[in-house]
């Protein structure tokens, strides 16, 4: 069964609180503890960017903490909505890995908008993917 606490979103545009550090971000959400918070930044390539206020953050950087947001929350449902449209290649390659790895660790369902496949974050999982086209 499937309830509000259970689905992780994340949007093209992040929807973060800008007046709070990026890390503060992240644990403002249940079951995302300081530490687990940090290393998934560090994995994402924002080491240095753990303590600045999300206002201050790029467009990629943003991307990055909006989708740790949501996937580290641990939901049954994931829906992403274009939410690595504004990545460079190398953040891009970043993100993809940590989202494989954290995905192979539990059970979860991905709803998925992208409009181009090479910006899918949901290619690597053995599981059914239906696209839908116009």
């Amino acid at each position: 069964m499937v309830s509000l606490a259970t689905i992780g979103y994340a949007f093209q545009s992040p929807r973060l609180i800008p007046q709070i550090s990026a890390l503060k971000n992240l644990t403002l959400v249940d079951g995302i503890d300081e530490i687990t918070a940090r290393n998934a930044m560090i994995e994402v390539g924002l080491r240095e960017k753990t303590e600045q206020k999300c206002a201050t953050l790029s467009g990629g950087e943003a991307a990055r903490v909006n989708i740790l947001r949501a996937v580290l929350g641990r939901p049954t449902l994931l829906l992403l909505d274009e939410v690595v449209a504004g990545l460079d290649n190398h953040s891009l390659a970043q993100v993809k890995a940590f989202c494989d790895k954290i995905w192979r660790s539990y059970d979860l369902a991905i709803i998925e908008i992208a409009h181009a496949p090479e910006l899918r974050l949901a290619t690597s999982l053995e599981s059914d993917c239906i696209e839908l086209c116009p």
